[in-house]
This record gives C-alpha cells, sequence and structure tokens, in this order.
C-alpha cells in the first residue's frame, strides 16, 4: 500500500490499560489498542510513565503506536490548581493519522472533579502540521473513575 496517497479520514480508537504503582513513578502499560479507519482495524500499543501524585500534580512521559496510522510521543504536566481543578499544557509530537511527516500538536487540557468518581475535561491547541489536517483543534471527555 501505498500512504503517500491516502490519509485516514476518521481514526477512532479504544485502549485497555493495565499498570502498577511504585512510589512516586506510576508506570502504564497500555496493553491492548486497536484503531479503524476507512482502511479497515488495526492494533497498536502505548505505555505512560507517570511520575509525582497519580491523582495530583504530576509529569507523564509516553507514546502509543497502531499499525498503518503511525506513531505518538507526548509529555504532560498535570498542575493541581484547587482541590476538583487540574489544569495540563501537553505537547505531542506524531505522525498519526498519516503515517508520513511528523507534526507537533501543542493543548491545554483543563479537568474538573464532580465528585463521586465522574469528573468532565476540555481541551483545545494547535497542530502545527505541514498538512491539510494542520490548524486547530479541541475536544472533551466525561469519565467514571472507581
Amino acid at each position: 500500500m501505498d500512504r503517500k496517497n491516502w490519509s485516514a479520514g476518521c481514526v477512532c480508537y479504544q485502549v485497555v490499560e493495565r499498570g502498577a504503582r511504585h512510589g512516586m513513578l506510576d508506570p502504564w502499560l497500555q496493553v491492548v489498542a486497536s484503531g479503524g479507519a476507512e482502511v479497515g482495524v488495526s492494533a497498536g500499543t502505548g505505555a505512560t510513565l507517570h511520575i509525582g501524585d497519580l491523582r495530583g500534580s504530576k509529569l507523564s512521559l509516553g507514546f502509543e503506536t497502531i499499525q498503518i496510522f503511525g506513531l505518538g510521543f507526548f509529555t504532560q504536566v498535570d498542575i493541581q490548581a484547587h482541590d476538583r481543578l487540574r489544569v495540563s499544557p501537553i505537547i505531542e509530537a506524531t505522525n498519526m493519522p498519516s503515517a508520513s511527516d511528523y507534526g507537533v500538536r501543542l493543548l491545554g487540557e483543563v479537568g474538573f472533579d464532580i465528585g463521586y468518581g465522574f469528573a468532565v475535561a476540555g481541551r483545545g491547541g494547535y497542530q502545527a502540521r505541514d498538512a491539510t489536517s494542520g490548524g486547530p483543534s479541541g475536544g472533551g471527555t466525561v469519565s467514571y473513575a472507581f
């Protein structure tokens, strides 16, 4: 397949995680990752190393890769601004979704702990890429932890 002549229109993926806590270091290994787009379904993996308080301020260093879609490296600093408020600058270098040239994504994320295990977060940023997929980006999430 000539990867230069196609790009994934939509990359949607799911992750199953497993990890262990060792003092201030918290390595998380993404055991299974899968992605899908118009070219089919692919498998991948990744890992994240958390340095600091798992539920508070910390530094996260990691990578993820999904076959055909590409490889990404990231750093994230979680700053606990208040008991329930988290602010996180994120830098990511990736060649997803086209698995060709690398680009840089600069993001900011704000998360709020609602309570009873529920949290919401929103993120926005800019993708500095030499491709038609560059420009502003945004997203949000709702999560439940138990």
